[in-house]
């Protein structure tokens, strides 16, 4: 830009139009603007002259200047207040008033940061002197009464004195050094749950110094709170989350025969989820059966899956689980180097059910953002471990699409502008990661000139490691150094000046202080450490290292009591109780089963195998379902296939010979479904033999002949809140919120048909009913058809407004039994029609034995 428009001495064409043009010019932010910026406004009003009607207006507030990695100098804010810009002189005004925060937390605000800062300005350094300012929310002030308003500190000290007197010891005895962040995090949640039960339409939100300040409360959340839904903008990068590490684990283990971590990370992975003691028996040291001992250790996972001795020490459930992921393993791995990598990973990933996996808002957006990455590493050329474990880093996780703006989190510098009604500031006692020494440092410089003004001059010095020479004076790049040291320090306290401002009626401060010798104290270089001085800070450390006092309340009007804190901090510590750290197992129900569309369960069976379970504990039984029959599922799945490819054909060319022929490509779709040869055949000849008694029967060629208006396994989506699903149906939970399936039902009706007038909505049951549960008469098939009477209604509404009679009807595909079901209790005038189509029923029925 500044080539753009020349110098001074020869303007360019657009610098003479952009003076003719410009009459005013307005600068906001102006505090964090860099040299560049300030000679850019200085070249586009060069020529201005006082009262030629032009007009200059830059705003900023210079204590919240906090952009210097973006090369933002405040000093230029104090030099433009000075000395003008170029030949413009500018008239300054401050503003005192503060129309957002409460009298409670300004007249902190006030008494701290005149502490915190310098005592005066000073360009050089980047020094800002405190401007206090007095508030105008008089409206705020008035509820003083009525809730808490003003500033607390909350007090964790690590090595407190405890109730016995020994020091190292916490109220629970536990050694001093535990992972206090932990505690931290679990009294965070504890403050935001009070906060949204005391104050729920209010804004929450915890800034934090940098991202990973967060990861321990939000590792809480998920754990302990995941209904809790946060905002939290470019925090939590891709690694973080679950769905994208199994992917990442996927991946590795399949480039990586060697990587036991990443192979067993596969298996524990949802799409597997083999639990801890089947996991110990396949990779664990053992001392007979299979690779044994140090040489079971030493040998790759693969191997040892492909291992039936290893295999036979699994548990049927385990073995199961197994025997699928290696089969649908062996296929991929026999597939590489035929296809681009990034596609046969995401095909890899997809023929596990990987898909199937994602249950959680944003979890399908993650995932995609991933396998992008590995498109574009692979056009590229650079796809790498590497590389990808060195760009996944740059990927952040989409935002939750559930949660709305009352609790977000973000980094203190992403806050600024933004303003919340309560505001919890946790990490103050951790410090800011040190930069690595540049390898040259630079400054200008104002050089005093005997008789003249100051002159400006560039000091350069390059880095010197340490041990490269002896020396024992300074050295220029030593001084250049604590100038940047006194700039990042001065800077810190308005990083910490803007986080504290955010707040409208209540400010938290969380630390950590460590008991010393003598007394609590804080880590150098951290917000904690220049906090100590203000009044009630180190105090309130102090108190919590003595149990027996209590802590310190809200500063402002309307305080929270000690029994509030006090509740707060064993709401934290029960939080974090041994259990909670223990791994929980999730995974799918039944492995295995293809899902038949996105978002779409054919019937309740194959929505419950797709379910993911939470397993509360290894070694406990698994949930409602797990023992289902898989084989029972897939057999349904294979069946309806070829009732529907039947149901468009000329049922003449379905004969004996025909069936036989198809026989193999059953046993093969049974194959990619990860079953043994005997489970194979044997699955193969329950759809053949459900396929000839459907064909031999009369109602069964009746369903499948042609009629007027027939469809076969028609699909009609509908928005959800027409066609509600019923109160049984668990498929809703197992969707994103966010997503297209969760606004929307998708209906599959298995067989629909116009005769005599009637619409026939039929509903195909494939299993096999054991000898204990087959019904023996009519009310028997009555009573168990009845079990699926919300799923006929709701296909029933789809056609109610056609005005023609409406039968509904279950066909037992195994027993050949048709079985039609009562009218709907509906007030439309398709229930009248309903209560008149027992007699089409009936004669339809005759063949079935009904």
């Amino acid at each position: 830009a500044l080539l753009a428009l020349g110098t001074d001495e020869a303007p360019t064409e657009l610098a003479l139009q952009l003076d003719y043009v410009i009459r005013h010019l307005l600068v906001d932010e102006f505090q964090d603007t860099s040299p560049f910026q300030t000679r850019l406004l200085a070249r586009l009003t060069a020529g201005w002259q006082e009262g030629d009607g032009r007009t200059l207006f830059v705003v900023g507030d210079p204590m919240q200047s906090i952009y210097r990695f973006r090369k933002a100098d405040v000093g230029m804010f104090l030099s433009v207040a000075e000395s003008g810009i170029g030949g413009v002189r500018l008239e300054r005004l401050r503003l005192y008033r503060n129309n957002r925060s409460c009298s409670a937390v300004i007249d902190w605000i006030n008494r701290a940061f005149d502490e915190l800062f310098p005592p005066q300005d000073e360009a050089a350094s980047g020094a800002i002197r405190y401007r206090p300012c007095c508030s105008s929310r008089s409206d705020l002030d008035a509820l003083a009464g009525q809730e808490a308003l003003g500033v607390q500190v909350h007090a964790l000290v690590d090595g407190a004195r405890g109730a016995d007197g020994e020091d190292g010891k916490d109220r629970e005895g536990g050694q001093e050094g535990q992972d206090w962040g932990q505690h931290e995090a679990a009294l965070v949640l504890a403050l935001i749950r009070a906060e949204q039960q005391a104050h729920p339409e209010q804004r929450v939100a915890v800034l934090v110094r940098a991202r990973s300040h967060l990861q321990a409360l939000v590792a809480l959340i998920r754990r302990e709170q995941p209904e809790m839904r946060f905002q939290a903008v470019e925090l939590e990068t891709l690694v973080q989350r679950q769905s994208v590490q199994d992917v990442l684990s996927l991946t590795r283990a399949l480039l990586h025969r060697g990587d036991r971590l990443h192979w067993l990370a596969v298996l524990r992975a949802p799409w597997c989820g083999l639990n801890l003691q089947d996991l110990h028996a396949l990779a664990g040291t053992h001392g007979q059966g299979g690779q044994a001992g140090q040489a079971g250790q030493q040998a790759s996972v693969w191997s040892l899956m492909n291992d039936e001795a290893c295999l036979a020490r699994l548990s049927l459930d385990g073995q199961r689980r197994l025997g699928h992921v290696r089969e649908v393993l062996a296929e991929v791995l026999a597939q590489q180097g035929r296809v681009r990598l990034s596609r046969w990973l995401e095909a890899a990933w997809l023929r596990l059910g990987g898909a199937a996996c994602l249950v959680q808002p944003g979890e399908e957006a993650d995932v995609r953002a991933c396998f992008d990455l590995f498109e574009r590493l692979d056009a590229a050329g650079r796809f790498s471990l590497d590389i990808l474990a060195e760009e996944v880093e740059g990927l952040f996780a989409a935002v939750d699409p559930c949660a709305d703006e009352r609790l977000q989190f973000m980094t203190i510098h992403k806050s600024k502008g933004l303003e919340f009604e309560t505001v919890i500031l946790p990490g103050l006692h951790r410090g800011s990661r040190e930069d690595e020494p540049p390898l040259m440092l630079w400054e200008e410089v104002q050089m005093p000139v005997a008789g003249r003004a100051p002159v400006v001059r560039l000091a350069a010095a390059p880095y010197r490691p340490g041990g490269a020479a002896e020396r024992s004076l300074p050295t220029s790049y030593d001084y250049l150094r604590r100038i940047e040291k006194r700039r990042a320090d001065h800077e810190d306290m308005r990083v910490l000046y803007v986080a504290a401002t955010r707040a409208i009626r209540r400010l938290h401060l969380v630390g950590v202080g460590r008991q010393g010798a003598k007394e609590v104290q804080a880590a150098a270089g951290s917000f904690l450490r220049a906090l100590w001085p203000v009044a009630g800070v180190a105090e309130a450390f102090r108190q919590a290292a003595e149990p027996a006092r209590p802590t310190a309340g809200m500063e402002g009007a309307g305080g929270a009591g000690d029994e509030g804190e006090d509740g707060m901090r064993m709401a934290a510590e029960e939080s974090i109780s041994g259990a909670a750290f223990c791994p929980q197992l999730v995974r799918l129900r039944q492995v295995g089963v293809p899902a038949l569309l996105p978002g779409v369960a054919k019937t309740q069976e194959v929505a419950a195998v797709h379910e993911l379970v939470r397993q509360p504990g290894e070694g406990q039984k698994a949930g409602a379902g797990a023992g289902a029959d898989i084989l029972a599922v897939e057999v349904g799945t294979l069946l309806h296939r070829y009732l529907e490819l039947l149901a468009g054909t000329s049922l003449a060319q379905w004969d004996e010979a025909r069936l036989a022929g198809l026989l193999p490509h059953m046993q093969q779709w049974f194959a990619q479904r990860g079953h043994a040869l005997e489970v194979q055949q044997r699955g193969a000849q329950r759809v053949a033999q459900a396929l000839r008694l459907t064909l031999a029967s009369d109602v069964g060629r009746w369903l499948l002949s042609a009629h007027d208006e027939a469809a076969a396994e028609l699909a009609i989506t509908v928005p959800r809140e027409v066609v509600p699903a019923p109160a049984s149906s668990i498929l809703p939970a197992a969707l994103p919120s966010g997503s297209v399936s969760s606004r929307y039902a998708m209906n599959i009706v298995d067989r629909c048909f116009v005769a005599d007038g009637v619409r026939w909505i039929v509903d195909y049951k494939t299993a096999l009913l054991a000898a204990d549960t087959l019904p023996t008469d009519e009310a028997g098939w009555q009573a168990h058809a009845r079990r699926y009477r919300d799923q006929l209604e709701r296909y029933a509404r789809l056609f109610a407004d056609e005005g023609r009679p409406l039968q509904m009807a279950i066909f037992y595909v195994s027993h050949d039994r048709l079985v039609c079901l009562p009218e709907m209790e509906m007030a439309t005038e398709a229930g009248d029609a309903l209560r008149n189509a027992d007699a089409g029923c009936d004669a339809a029925g005759d063949g079935a034995g009904r």
